[in-house]
């Protein structure tokens, strides 16, 4: 129980850090992927057409989670995050700075 209490902490302030050293004006999308370790989670950009651009990805990291950041705003409109065949889709305004997936 102590372990497990210490390794939270530990990755509270890790992400406590990571988040203040993002650029002013940055997105910052963390995510907890359960079975997703060493995976890589692809970012996209649903255009009004209905195709999809991807912007970037990132690799999960062996416990699941993972962070993407973009250093500018992103404009307002509809997104997919994806994981191998799963995907999840969200609604983002310039104004959203901090995403939190599980």
């Amino acid at each position: 129980m102590l372990r497990s209490s210490f390794y939270l902490f530990s990755l509270s302030i890790c992400l406590s850090l990571f988040l203040a050293c993002a650029p002013k004006g940055a997105v910052v999308i963390h995510g907890d992927i359960e079975d997703a370790s060493n995976l890589n989670i692809y970012f996209d950009k649903i255009t009004a057409n209905g195709s999809t651009r991807v912007l970037t990805n990132a690799e999960a990291s062996s416990s699941g989670s993972f962070d993407v950041v973009f250093e500018e705003p992103l404009e307002a409109g509809i997104y997919r995050t994806r994981v191998g065949a799963k995907s999840a889709y969200l609604m983002l305004t310039p104004e959203d700075k901090q995403i939190n997936l599980k």
